[in-house]
Protein backbone atom coordinates (compact mmCIF):
# COMPACT_ATOMS: atom_id res chain seq x y z
CA UNK A 1 0.00 0.00 0.00
CA UNK A 2 1.55 3.31 -1.09
CA UNK A 3 0.30 6.59 1.07
CA UNK A 4 1.59 9.72 -0.65
CA UNK A 5 1.06 13.32 0.78
CA UNK A 6 0.84 16.63 -0.60
CA UNK A 7 1.37 17.79 2.44
CA UNK A 8 4.31 16.98 4.76
CA UNK A 9 3.61 15.40 8.07
CA UNK A 10 6.30 14.93 10.41
CA UNK A 11 8.18 11.45 10.51
CA UNK A 12 6.08 10.49 13.73
CA UNK A 13 2.65 11.28 12.53
CA UNK A 14 3.03 9.52 9.70
CA UNK A 15 4.62 6.45 11.59
CA UNK A 16 1.11 6.86 13.55
CA UNK A 17 -1.25 7.32 10.74
CA UNK A 18 0.20 4.14 8.67
CA UNK A 19 0.44 1.70 11.97
CA UNK A 20 -2.80 2.30 13.60
CA UNK A 21 -5.05 0.03 15.26
CA UNK A 22 -7.26 -1.14 12.16
CA UNK A 23 -10.39 -1.75 14.69
CA UNK A 24 -10.16 1.55 16.44
CA UNK A 25 -10.24 3.11 13.30
CA UNK A 26 -12.85 1.36 12.12
CA UNK A 27 -14.89 2.37 14.95
CA UNK A 28 -13.86 6.17 14.86
CA UNK A 29 -13.39 7.09 11.37
CA UNK A 30 -16.53 5.44 10.25
CA UNK A 31 -19.05 5.51 13.15
CA UNK A 32 -21.94 6.57 11.39
CA UNK A 33 -21.53 3.37 9.47
CA UNK A 34 -20.77 0.73 12.03
CA UNK A 35 -23.14 -2.72 12.38
CA UNK A 36 -25.89 -2.30 14.60
CA UNK A 37 -25.42 -5.97 15.31
CA UNK A 38 -23.23 -7.25 18.43
CA UNK A 39 -20.90 -10.11 17.69
CA UNK A 40 -19.59 -12.79 20.41
CA UNK A 41 -17.99 -16.54 21.25
CA UNK A 42 -15.44 -15.65 18.74
CA UNK A 43 -18.06 -14.10 15.90
CA UNK A 44 -20.03 -17.51 16.32
CA UNK A 45 -22.88 -15.44 18.22
CA UNK A 46 -24.69 -12.34 17.15
CA UNK A 47 -26.96 -10.22 18.40
CA UNK A 48 -28.96 -8.16 15.65
CA UNK A 49 -31.26 -5.29 15.34
CA UNK A 50 -34.62 -5.04 17.30
CA UNK A 51 -33.47 -7.49 19.55
CA UNK A 52 -36.22 -6.30 22.45
CA UNK A 53 -39.11 -7.41 19.68
CA UNK A 54 -37.45 -10.97 20.67
CA UNK A 55 -38.86 -10.46 23.99
CA UNK A 56 -42.52 -10.07 22.37
CA UNK A 57 -42.36 -13.29 20.62
CA UNK A 58 -41.05 -14.86 23.85
CA UNK A 59 -44.34 -13.38 26.01
CA UNK A 60 -46.33 -14.87 22.62
CA UNK A 61 -45.34 -17.91 23.01
CA UNK A 62 -45.22 -18.24 26.82
CA UNK A 63 -48.80 -16.73 27.79
CA UNK A 64 -50.75 -19.35 25.81
CA UNK A 65 -48.89 -21.89 26.98
CA UNK A 66 -49.42 -21.39 30.54
CA UNK A 67 -53.20 -21.02 29.87
CA UNK A 68 -52.98 -24.26 27.89
CA UNK A 69 -51.55 -26.33 30.91
CA UNK A 70 -53.12 -24.75 33.60
CA UNK A 71 -57.32 -25.17 31.55
CA UNK A 72 -56.53 -28.20 28.91
CA UNK A 73 -53.85 -30.06 29.95
CA UNK A 74 -54.63 -30.13 33.82
CA UNK A 75 -58.14 -31.35 32.89
CA UNK A 76 -56.61 -33.83 30.32
CA UNK A 77 -54.38 -35.29 32.71
CA UNK A 78 -56.88 -35.54 35.90
CA UNK A 79 -59.56 -37.45 33.68
CA UNK A 80 -57.72 -38.92 31.36
CA UNK A 81 -53.80 -39.97 31.36
CA UNK A 82 -50.67 -37.90 32.00
CA UNK A 83 -49.31 -38.87 28.33
CA UNK A 84 -51.18 -35.91 27.03
CA UNK A 85 -48.54 -33.09 28.88
CA UNK A 86 -45.78 -35.42 26.84
CA UNK A 87 -46.34 -33.81 23.46
CA UNK A 88 -47.17 -30.16 24.88
CA UNK A 89 -43.66 -30.49 26.68
CA UNK A 90 -41.79 -31.76 23.98
CA UNK A 91 -43.01 -29.14 21.23
CA UNK A 92 -42.42 -26.37 24.14
CA UNK A 93 -38.89 -27.06 24.91
CA UNK A 94 -37.64 -27.79 21.02
CA UNK A 95 -39.40 -24.23 20.10
CA UNK A 96 -37.65 -22.55 22.77
CA UNK A 97 -34.29 -24.24 22.07
CA UNK A 98 -34.94 -23.66 18.11
CA UNK A 99 -35.83 -19.64 18.92
CA UNK A 100 -32.93 -19.43 21.06
CA UNK A 101 -30.29 -20.73 18.62
CA UNK A 102 -31.87 -19.01 15.63
CA UNK A 103 -31.82 -15.33 17.82
CA UNK A 104 -28.64 -15.63 18.66
CA UNK A 105 -26.61 -17.36 15.55
CA UNK A 106 -24.56 -15.66 13.11
CA UNK A 107 -26.77 -15.60 9.99
CA UNK A 108 -23.23 -15.51 7.97
CA UNK A 109 -22.17 -12.12 8.51
CA UNK A 110 -19.29 -11.04 5.53
CA UNK A 111 -17.06 -9.18 7.22
CA UNK A 112 -16.41 -5.60 5.85
CA UNK A 113 -13.37 -4.42 4.47
CA UNK A 114 -11.25 -2.51 6.78
CA UNK A 115 -11.72 1.58 5.65
CA UNK A 116 -8.62 3.44 4.47
CA UNK A 117 -9.23 7.27 6.13
CA UNK A 118 -11.25 9.48 5.28
CA UNK A 119 -12.75 7.30 2.40
CA UNK A 120 -16.52 7.96 2.32
CA UNK A 121 -18.89 5.23 0.57
CA UNK A 122 -19.96 8.32 -1.95
CA UNK A 123 -16.02 8.34 -3.07
CA UNK A 124 -16.09 4.54 -3.88
CA UNK A 125 -16.24 2.98 -7.23
CA UNK A 126 -18.72 0.35 -7.95
CA UNK A 127 -17.27 -2.98 -9.56
CA UNK A 128 -20.21 -5.16 -10.17
CA UNK A 129 -19.41 -8.50 -11.58
CA UNK A 130 -20.99 -10.48 -13.86
CA UNK A 131 -20.78 -14.72 -13.25
CA UNK A 132 -22.31 -17.57 -15.58
CA UNK A 133 -23.60 -20.46 -13.53
CA UNK A 134 -23.54 -23.78 -14.60
CA UNK A 135 -27.25 -23.31 -16.12
CA UNK A 136 -25.63 -21.07 -18.50
CA UNK A 137 -27.69 -18.06 -16.42
CA UNK A 138 -25.93 -15.02 -15.72
CA UNK A 139 -25.82 -13.23 -11.83
CA UNK A 140 -24.35 -10.35 -10.72
CA UNK A 141 -21.77 -9.96 -7.64
CA UNK A 142 -23.08 -6.62 -6.53
CA UNK A 143 -20.44 -4.12 -5.03
CA UNK A 144 -21.41 -2.76 -1.53
CA UNK A 145 -20.77 0.56 -0.82
CA UNK A 146 -21.08 0.45 2.45
CA UNK A 147 -19.07 -2.89 3.78
CA UNK A 148 -16.36 -2.18 0.69
CA UNK A 149 -16.52 -5.98 -0.79
CA UNK A 150 -18.14 -7.33 -4.08
CA UNK A 151 -20.62 -9.30 -2.15
CA UNK A 152 -20.33 -13.47 -2.32
CA UNK A 153 -23.63 -14.62 -4.71
CA UNK A 154 -26.72 -15.07 -3.13
CA UNK A 155 -25.58 -12.05 -0.80
CA UNK A 156 -27.47 -8.85 0.05
CA UNK A 157 -27.14 -6.39 2.40
CA UNK A 158 -29.56 -5.93 5.38
CA UNK A 159 -30.29 -2.66 6.23
CA UNK A 160 -31.65 -3.12 9.97
CA UNK A 161 -28.69 -4.74 10.72
CA UNK A 162 -26.27 -3.02 8.70
CA UNK A 163 -24.47 -5.91 7.20
CA UNK A 164 -23.77 -7.67 4.40
CA UNK A 165 -25.09 -11.63 5.24
CA UNK A 166 -24.34 -14.73 3.03
CA UNK A 167 -27.07 -16.31 1.41
CA UNK A 168 -29.50 -13.48 2.72
CA UNK A 169 -32.98 -14.58 3.05
CA UNK A 170 -34.47 -11.68 5.50
CA UNK A 171 -34.56 -10.01 8.69
CA UNK A 172 -36.88 -11.32 10.86
CA UNK A 173 -38.36 -8.72 13.01
CA UNK A 174 -39.71 -11.14 15.27
CA UNK A 175 -36.39 -12.73 16.00
CA UNK A 176 -34.39 -9.66 15.76
CA UNK A 177 -31.84 -11.25 13.85
CA UNK A 178 -31.27 -11.71 9.99
CA UNK A 179 -31.61 -15.40 8.38
CA UNK A 180 -29.13 -16.24 6.10
CA UNK A 181 -26.74 -19.60 5.15
CA UNK A 182 -25.88 -20.50 9.02
CA UNK A 183 -29.35 -20.09 10.63
CA UNK A 184 -32.25 -20.84 8.04
CA UNK A 185 -32.52 -24.53 8.21
CA UNK A 186 -33.36 -23.85 12.50
CA UNK A 187 -35.49 -21.30 11.08
CA UNK A 188 -37.64 -23.41 8.58
CA UNK A 189 -38.07 -25.48 11.86
CA UNK A 190 -39.09 -23.21 13.89
CA UNK A 191 -42.10 -22.52 11.90
CA UNK A 192 -42.56 -26.58 11.49
CA UNK A 193 -43.05 -26.80 15.51
CA UNK A 194 -44.83 -23.79 15.72
CA UNK A 195 -47.33 -25.11 13.40
CA UNK A 196 -47.30 -28.40 15.30
CA UNK A 197 -47.74 -27.10 18.38
CA UNK A 198 -50.63 -24.91 17.33
CA UNK A 199 -52.22 -27.71 16.29
CA UNK A 200 -51.77 -29.67 19.45
CA UNK A 201 -53.07 -26.95 21.61
CA UNK A 202 -56.29 -26.71 19.63
CA UNK A 203 -57.07 -30.32 19.87
CA UNK A 204 -56.29 -30.04 23.08
CA UNK A 205 -59.03 -26.94 23.86
CA UNK A 206 -61.42 -28.72 21.72
CA UNK A 207 -61.01 -31.73 23.61
CA UNK A 208 -61.20 -29.45 27.17
CA UNK A 209 -64.54 -27.78 25.24
CA UNK A 210 -66.68 -31.12 24.15
CA UNK A 211 -65.77 -34.28 25.65
CA UNK A 212 -66.85 -33.12 29.00
CA UNK A 213 -70.43 -31.66 27.87
CA UNK A 214 -73.52 -34.16 28.66
CA UNK A 215 -75.50 -34.87 25.84
CA UNK A 216 -77.87 -33.86 24.84
CA UNK A 217 -75.57 -30.91 23.89
CA UNK A 218 -77.05 -27.21 25.32
CA UNK A 219 -75.84 -23.72 26.09
CA UNK A 220 -76.17 -24.44 29.71
CA UNK A 221 -73.85 -27.03 29.34
CA UNK A 222 -71.64 -25.35 27.02
CA UNK A 223 -71.18 -22.94 30.02
CA UNK A 224 -70.69 -25.12 32.53
CA UNK A 225 -68.31 -26.60 31.46
CA UNK A 226 -66.27 -23.40 30.21
CA UNK A 227 -66.48 -22.42 33.96
CA UNK A 228 -65.36 -24.98 34.76
CA UNK A 229 -62.61 -24.42 32.71
CA UNK A 230 -62.08 -20.70 33.61
CA UNK A 231 -62.98 -19.57 30.02
CA UNK A 232 -59.74 -20.02 29.13
CA UNK A 233 -60.15 -22.41 26.39
CA UNK A 234 -61.91 -20.44 23.88
CA UNK A 235 -59.82 -17.67 23.89
CA UNK A 236 -56.63 -20.07 23.64
CA UNK A 237 -58.02 -21.93 20.83
CA UNK A 238 -59.37 -18.68 18.72
CA UNK A 239 -55.54 -17.08 19.71
CA UNK A 240 -54.09 -19.91 18.80
CA UNK A 241 -56.42 -20.77 14.99
CA UNK A 242 -55.29 -16.85 14.42
CA UNK A 243 -51.39 -17.56 14.93
CA UNK A 244 -51.70 -20.92 13.06
CA UNK A 245 -53.05 -19.07 9.85
CA UNK A 246 -50.25 -16.51 10.03
CA UNK A 247 -47.53 -19.00 10.98
CA UNK A 248 -48.73 -21.66 8.46
CA UNK A 249 -48.83 -19.45 5.30
CA UNK A 250 -45.23 -18.43 5.98
CA UNK A 251 -43.99 -22.08 6.72
CA UNK A 252 -45.64 -22.67 3.36
CA UNK A 253 -44.38 -20.17 1.53
CA UNK A 254 -40.91 -21.10 2.86
CA UNK A 255 -41.92 -24.67 1.65
CA UNK A 256 -42.32 -23.19 -1.98
CA UNK A 257 -39.20 -21.43 -2.39
CA UNK A 258 -37.10 -24.10 -0.82
CA UNK A 259 -38.62 -26.26 -3.75
CA UNK A 260 -37.56 -23.78 -6.56
CA UNK A 261 -34.32 -23.24 -5.30
CA UNK A 262 -35.34 -19.22 -3.42
CA UNK A 263 -34.69 -17.40 -0.58
CA UNK A 264 -37.24 -14.72 -0.32
CA UNK A 265 -34.99 -12.18 -1.09
CA UNK A 266 -34.70 -13.58 -4.38
CA UNK A 267 -38.16 -14.23 -4.57
CA UNK A 268 -38.86 -10.55 -4.09
CA UNK A 269 -36.58 -9.98 -6.91
CA UNK A 270 -37.92 -13.04 -9.56
CA UNK A 271 -34.52 -14.98 -9.42
CA UNK A 272 -34.53 -18.55 -9.69
CA UNK A 273 -31.05 -18.80 -11.17
CA UNK A 274 -30.12 -21.52 -8.43
CA UNK A 275 -32.70 -23.66 -8.71
CA UNK A 276 -31.64 -28.04 -9.01
CA UNK A 277 -34.55 -29.53 -9.16
CA UNK A 278 -36.77 -30.78 -6.69
CA UNK A 279 -34.68 -33.28 -4.97
CA UNK A 280 -31.77 -31.61 -5.16
CA UNK A 281 -32.75 -28.31 -3.50
CA UNK A 282 -34.26 -30.45 -0.57
CA UNK A 283 -31.03 -32.47 -0.26
CA UNK A 284 -28.99 -29.70 -0.34
CA UNK A 285 -31.16 -27.42 2.59
CA UNK A 286 -31.62 -30.88 4.79
CA UNK A 287 -27.92 -32.46 4.54
CA UNK A 288 -25.33 -29.80 3.51
CA UNK A 289 -23.03 -28.73 6.17
CA UNK A 290 -22.96 -25.13 8.14
CA UNK A 291 -20.13 -23.60 7.46
CA UNK A 292 -17.87 -21.92 10.15
CA UNK A 293 -18.81 -18.33 10.65
CA UNK A 294 -16.31 -15.30 9.35
CA UNK A 295 -14.07 -13.90 11.64
CA UNK A 296 -15.31 -10.19 12.52
CA UNK A 297 -14.11 -7.32 14.25
CA UNK A 298 -15.10 -6.27 17.58
CA UNK A 299 -18.11 -4.22 17.84
CA UNK A 300 -17.07 -1.92 20.37
CA UNK A 301 -12.78 -1.42 19.84
CA UNK A 302 -10.68 0.48 22.32
CA UNK A 303 -9.49 3.88 21.17
CA UNK A 304 -6.31 4.31 21.36
CA UNK A 305 -4.24 7.15 20.59
CA UNK A 306 -2.93 6.05 16.52
CA UNK A 307 -6.99 6.30 16.15
CA UNK A 308 -7.68 9.37 17.83
CA UNK A 309 -4.66 10.38 15.23
CA UNK A 310 -6.65 9.43 12.48
CA UNK A 311 -9.28 12.13 13.43
CA UNK A 312 -7.48 14.75 12.87
CA UNK A 313 -6.58 14.00 9.48
CA UNK A 314 -10.57 13.56 8.40
CA UNK A 315 -11.11 17.01 6.86
CA UNK A 316 -8.45 15.51 4.52
CA UNK A 317 -9.97 15.01 0.65
CA UNK A 318 -8.70 11.41 -0.46
CA UNK A 319 -9.05 9.93 -3.68
CA UNK A 320 -8.99 5.72 -3.95
CA UNK A 321 -7.24 4.40 -7.08
CA UNK A 322 -6.92 0.47 -7.43
CA UNK A 323 -4.06 -0.43 -9.73
CA UNK A 324 -2.99 -4.12 -10.59
CA UNK A 325 -0.49 -4.53 -8.18
CA UNK A 326 -2.47 -2.86 -4.97
CA UNK A 327 -4.18 0.20 -3.51
CA UNK A 328 -2.86 3.60 -3.80
CA UNK A 329 -3.95 6.03 -1.47
CA UNK A 330 -3.03 10.18 -2.44
CA UNK A 331 -3.99 12.04 0.05
CA UNK A 332 -4.18 15.93 -0.71
CA UNK A 333 -4.98 19.08 1.24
Amino acid sequence: MNINYSMTPTPKEKEEIIHNDAEAEYQLVYSNVLPISRNYCHSKCVIGGGYYRVYISVVMVLVPTIFHWIASVRWLIVDYNIAWFIPSLFFFCTIVLLDIFTTNANPGIIPRKIRMIGITPQRCKTCDENVQLQNAEYVTRKYCVTCLIVRPLRSSHCSYCNNCVDKFDHHCPWLGNCVGRRNYRSYFFLLFWSVMYLAYIMVCSLAGLLVPIEKPWSWKAFLKSWKSHYFLEPFIFLYCFVCFGLIGYLFTRHVIQISFGQTTNEKRKKLRAYDMGFIKNWTDFLFSPIPPPFPLLRSKPKKTKQAKMIQEYMPLQIELQTPPNGIDVKIEK
